[in-house]
């Protein structure tokens, strides 16, 4: 079995933001950057620089991601209480959590899960949540040395084009600054891009997103999922899909396709990764490197795609190539020495808690020089539900507690993590009584001879009573 740690960050597609993404947090949810210039976007299309945040001080606003894995982890901070529910269920948040991390839950089914958190700030209040990224363990039932990225870039000649494509260059953020690059666009309704793949266990999709983008479907062996691409900023490489449940023996076919019905509706694409075991010894690692770079000839490509670059490619990629499996294998026999000089260490589980070094938390007014208190982390747990208890047959005063009570929740991860909640005491409450007053009253109504004689007569013979001229009750029709 192995397993391995896939991070989901919150510029990503896959997350999804109620009632939006992107606005005034007082509303919804909003995009923060710590190195842009004006850290929320002022303008539609400002490029996206440095660490991000998703930031909401709105009550009800929500995040949800589906994953499939073992283990689900979601960073931030926040100042105000929210709730978590995973699969449905409403899951206590733990008292006491590591700086940065809002939740974590071990020990899942190694299935599709989802997770959504909501955030319940004070109204008119400066509280907020700051969601940075989720991260989810993956696990695979197969024995493994790891796992080989194989990268179909935007130009390789294994994709399928179908509809209008443009080869775009020159934005030097696109995918970053530090290495930027060619990446293909579309604004045809319907236009599409697929790769058929084998030896695959996930498939990662990323493209850039940006002020313009709009919504796409992704296609997997037939199953069709909607996402949104739409964005204020101009984020250079993100996911913008991802999925880890890929059986490797059997060949798999992805597409993705433009939905936006209008030309000004743009989808781009940068490359897809497939994630392959790596069984021999980095065998797997070259022979998924050669498949990725064998171009189609029947391929419909853009035009400016399919001059000149597989060539080129080919020329620069053996080389290097080589030399990296050279390096790999060099690498491999050290440590497989070292490893034989030394007592084999007791394997570590998979890190739950990655580095976060994610900027510290923005407050309300920090961008226009305004001084904040610091802002303290206030976790409270999930409201219990209100559980309705018959009350006996014997109807009896009920006095209150003298003391408070408490109450304990359990996690459902098998943590060993209890809270205790004080409910507020009562110095008085009404009492609950079946008995009736059997006293006499202090005078009783006089009676008439002649009434009493009335009233016993009445007795014996009640047929004077029955009003003149009333129809007798009806009786059911019968049923024979």
């Amino acid at each position: 079995m192995y397993s391995w740690n896939t991070t989901i960050d919150d510029t990503s597609s896959a997350i999804l933001f109620t009632p939006y993404s992107e606005g005034p947090i007082e509303s919804g949810w909003a995009g923060w950057f710590q190195g842009s210039v004006t850290q929320f976007a002022s303008t539609g299309g400002e490029q996206a620089i440095g660490d991000s945040l998703h930031i909401t001080s709105f009550p009800g606003a929500s995040l949800q991601l589906q994953f499939n894995g073992t283990a689900i982890y979601l960073y931030g901070k926040a100042n105000c209480t929210y709730t978590i529910t995973l699969d449905n269920q409403f899951i206590a948040v733990p008292l006491s959590l590591p700086d940065g991390l809002l939740f974590y839950q071990e020990s899942l089914a190694p299935t599709t899960h989802s997770v959504q958190l909501t955030a319940q700030p004070d109204v008119n209040s400066t509280q907020q949540l700051d969601f940075d990224q989720a991260i989810f363990t993956n696990t695979i039932d197969q024995d493994t040395n790891g796992l080989v990225p194989v990268v179909y870039e935007n130009w390789n000649g294994t994709l399928q084009y179908s509809g209008n494509w443009a080869n775009l260059s020159g934005v030097n953020w696109i995918p970053n600054t530090q290495d930027p690059a060619p990446y293909v666009e579309t604004n045809q309704s319907l236009s599409s891009v697929s790769l058929t793949f084998t030896d695959g266990v996930a498939i990662a999709v990323n493209g850039p997103r940006n002020w313009g983008h709009w919504t796409y479907n992704i296609s997997l062996d037939g199953e069709v999922t909607s996402w949104n691409c739409s964005t204020l900023w101009g984020i250079g490489d993100t996911v913008l899909f991802y999925e880890n449940s890929l059986d490797p023996t059997k060949q798999h076919t992805i597409e993705m396709i433009n939905t936006g019905t209008q030309d000004y509706y743009k989808l781009s694409l940068n490359y897809f990764t497939v994630y392959a075991l790596d069984n021999s010894n980095g065998s797997v690692a070259s022979t998924s490197s050669t498949t990725a770079s064998v171009s189609s000839s029947t391929a419909p490509l853009p035009p400016s795609i399919a001059t000149g670059k597989k060539t080129d490619v080919g020329v620069i990629v053996g080389p290097v190539l080589a030399g990296v499996v050279i390096l790999a294998l060099t690498l491999f026999a050290a440590l497989w020495w070292w490893r034989r000089r030394r007592p084999a260490p007791r394997q570590d589980p998979v890190a739950p808690f990655p580095k976060n070094d994610r900027p510290e938390i923005w407050v309300k007014g920090q961008e226009a020089g305004i001084s904040r208190n610091p802002m303290v982390r206030v976790y409270e747990p999930i409201q219990a539900p209100i559980v309705s208890v018959k009350r006996s047959a014997a109807r009896t005063s009920i006095s209150a507690p003298s003391v408070p009570s408490a109450e304990t929740h359990a996690s459902d991860s098998g943590l060993s993590v209890s809270q205790t909640r004080l409910l507020p005491s009562h110095s008085q409450q009404p009492s609950i009584s079946n008995s009736q007053s059997t006293g006499a009253p202090a005078s009783m109504p006089t009676l008439d001879v002649n009434q009493l004689v009335e009233l016993i007569a009445q007795r014996i013979d009640p047929r004077t009573n029955i009003p003149q001229g009333d129809a007798p009750p009806q009786y059911p029709a019968s049923s024979y």
